[in-house]
């Protein structure tokens, strides 16, 4: 896999040949202005910014939002291709994003912080769909019984909306839920295990994250069960046109404990108790 660091050389080198070359700007297919705004800033590692017919601090038609996201989705300037979505919290409920396969990184990576407007550093956890049923999934035991394999993770994601913005659900997602980075450890099978299991082993997961020096800085579980947001997710899509997961996608949980703002140079390391045996480990650098 190509490094955050070589990635976005190429990226600026190319930008460069085509500014001196006198070619235009790329045509993203879009005309609404926060679509356009969304992609000039996550493109420059910066905040979004209040344009012209788009005032983020104002937007609350969740159905323009859908739609903004779309088409973020279809034309990522992270590039890649949707592999599929994570969930975050609004104060209006839940807030469901896209993620493409460009986002995620192996263990060890470094992630460049001026890569995001403000990068955060979270553990966390991709789970993979392995049945059509999941969409009828009511209760977390029927979400156990349609996943087939789990991920463990630390997520990057960036809080890019600008001063002023509240955390709406509305905003949040015309922002894609802040998504950026996220950093894969290996894949652990689930497909020999009971549901029951399955259902066992997330009730009972606890995370330690540690700093560049070793040093632990929290241990912590989730209030309620993590395939709780696999629920959510599935409600938000079928309140989208009926859209439903298939076969194969990932689907990020929420963090695991506070978040954190990692400073040039640090580095987090996240073990996830209770998940397999030894306790998987993801880590990543920042620069």
């Amino acid at each position: 896999m190509v490094s955050t660091r070589r990635r976005f050389l190429l990226a600026a080198v190319l930008a460069s040949v085509l500014v001196m070359a006198g070619m235009p700007k790329a045509d993203w297919g879009t005309k609404d202005p926060c679509t356009l705004e969304y992609f000039a800033a996550y493109t420059a590692g910066r905040r979004l910014e209040n344009v012209d017919g788009c005032n983020w601090a104002e937007l609350g038609d969740i159905t323009r939002s859908y739609r903004i996201q779309k088409e973020i989705a279809q034309r990522h300037p992270a590039g890649g291709e949707p592999v599929g979505y994570k969930v975050t919290f609004a104060n209006d409920g839940r807030v469901v994003g896209v993620i493409t396969d460009a986002m995620l990184l192996a263990t060890g990576s470094t992630i460049e912080i001026s890569t995001g407007a403000r990068l955060l550093g979270e553990a966390d956890l991709l789970v993979r769909v392995g049945a059509d049923s999941i969409n009828r999934a009511k209760t977390t035991e029927d979400i156990a019984a349609s996943i087939d394999a789990v991920f463990p993770l630390i997520e990057s994601s960036d809080m890019m909306l600008p001063d002023g913005a509240a955390r709406t659900k509305a905003i949040w997602t015309a922002s894609n839920a802040n998504a950026r980075w996220g950093v894969l450890g290996d894949q652990i099978d689930l497909s020999h295990m009971t549901p029951a299991t399955r259902l066992s082993i997330f009730e009972k997961l606890e995370v330690e994250l540690f700093d560049e020096a070793g040093r632990s800085l929290q241990s912590s579980g989730m209030r309620d069960n993590p395939l709780e947001r696999v629920l959510d997710v599935i409600g938000e899509l079928q309140r989208r046109d009926g859209l439903e997961l298939k076969v194969g996608d990932l689907i990020s949980l929420g963090n695991f404990g506070r978040p954190r703002f990692p400073e040039t140079g640090s580095s987090l390391t996240a073990v996830f108790h209770g998940l397999a045996d030894p306790p998987p480990t993801v880590s990543v650098r920042y620069e």
